[in-house]
């Protein structure tokens, strides 16, 4: 990652770093525990989602007909699901401690979206809320990952993934611990879980957002969603859990999802660079279909494209 993007996470770059700003080997090894912990058998499980949806619904009918925005309910929504499926929420925390804690990720995030912005200026957007939502949210981490390591510190020795455990075991331990069995590196944990809320509230609620958007502008693609969805789970889920399979196959679903995605990235842009000359096997040509020449990219040459 480029100097200038490395330096704009700053406060927060310590548990911001490693799928969305690290490059090369570090990227590798995050990569690798994050695959291996987001396994079928994790994801599978839909039961924080579901409840947590069952809340956003209800958040919604409570609106009646009137004009709701749905974005702040979506991001609450998100984060929450996925401070649950991490680890992050613990009987222990009460209402206002993960009340606060959502605020301040909030703050962190568009600050540090704020700070890519800006580019070579990033250094103007600093201000004392921003890195006091980044110490809260950098706190909170940092104990969640000390609870893990603890809990997980004797069955770290007596299985190494999330696949080797039964299904009592698996119901016990959550992702952050999955992460720990993997590696005991504290600053390491901090920065995968950093990750994982950050790709699981901002881009999610993102796409959430999008797909809504695009369906009130579209009635005949969200009355043919309706009729699939109706089909496949009925009018009313009730207490049963829909399964990860029922919503792979739901199709028309996954279409409307991809091309949301598709209109409107979640993540738009990268900041990885090539290390040396290579080339992309797919990318060029007419029809995208040929090799494509990716050129190295020099840190100390960036300059010659700023304005």
């Amino acid at each position: 990652m480029a100097e200038v993007e490395e330096k704009n996470l700053t406060p927060q770059a310590d548990i911001l770093h490693n799928q969305f700003g690290a490059d090369g080997a570090e990227w590798k090894q995050s990569r690798a525990v994050i695959r291996t912990a987001l396994s079928r058998t994790r994801i599978s499980d839909t039961r924080v989602v579901h409840d947590n949806t069952a809340k956003l619904i209800a958040a919604f009918a409570a609106a009646g007909e009137n004009t709701v925005d749905v974005l702040p309910l979506l991001l609450e929504h998100t984060m929450r699901t996925t401070t649950q499926f991490l680890g992050l929420q613990t009987s222990a925390s009460t209402s206002q401690d993960q009340q606060n804690f959502m605020e301040a990720m909030e703050i962190c995030s568009n600050g540090i979206i704020t700070r890519l912005i800006l580019g070579g200026f990033y250094w103007i957007y600093n201000s004392p809320a921003f890195r006091s939502a980044c110490t809260h949210v950098r706190g909170g981490v940092h104990i969640a990952v000390q609870s893990a390591l603890t809990r997980t510190a004797k069955a770290a020795t007596t299985y190494s993934t999330f696949h080797d455990k039964d299904q009592d075991q698996q119901e016990q331990l959550n992702l952050l611990d999955d992460f720990a069995l993997q590696t005991r590196d504290e600053e390491r944990l901090a920065s995968l879980a950093s990750d994982i809320l950050l790709a699981g509230r901002d881009t999610t609620a993102a796409l959430l957002s999008w797909l809504i958007s695009y369906l009130a502008r579209h009635p005949a693609a969200y009355a043919r969603l309706r009729h699939a969805v109706l089909r496949d789970f009925g009018s009313s889920a009730g207490d049963e859990y829909m399964s990860f399979e029922q919503l792979k196959n739901c199709q028309y679903l996954q279409w409307c999802m991809k091309e949301t995605l598709r209109l409107s990235p979640s993540v738009a842009l990268g900041f990885m660079t090539a290390s040396v000359d290579t080339t992309l096997p797919s990318g060029g040509g007419p029809k995208g279909e040929r090799p494509i020449f990716v050129q190295k990219v020099c840190r100390d040459e960036g300059k010659m494209w700023e304005l």
